[in-house]
């Protein structure tokens, strides 16, 4: 990675002020959380184009391992599920956690 070690040798070698490299890390944390929204919409999307209300999903969660649920509302994201066997136990997960059988 020869952008990164001479990014780290020019920052290292010059004699920038403690508000100049505050100013340097709050740029490059703006930039990673900006990169992260958007990998995390792009999951997000893929996740969401492949459901389906009334389909059947698992949720990749140690609490509720080997249920089935069916999926009763989409939004942006987060989905609404019901467990297939009882109409009554309901829960509202992340589109990243489920998984359609």
């Amino acid at each position: 990675m020869k952008n990164y070690e001479d990014i780290r040798n020019a920052i290292i070698g010059s004699n920038l002020s403690v508000q100049e490299l505050r100013d340097l890390n709050a740029m490059i944390v703006t930039s990673l959380n900006v990169r992260h929204k958007i990998e995390r919409d792009l999951k997000n999307k893929s996740a969401k184009s492949s459901l389906k209300v009334g389909m059947e999903v698992n949720i990749n969660h140690a609490r509720v391992y080997g249920q089935t649920f069916v999926v009763t509302d989409i939004r942006r994201s987060k989905a609404s599920v019901r467990l297939k066997t009882d109409a009554f136990v309901s829960y509202n997960v992340s589109l990243s956690m489920l998984q359609p059988i």
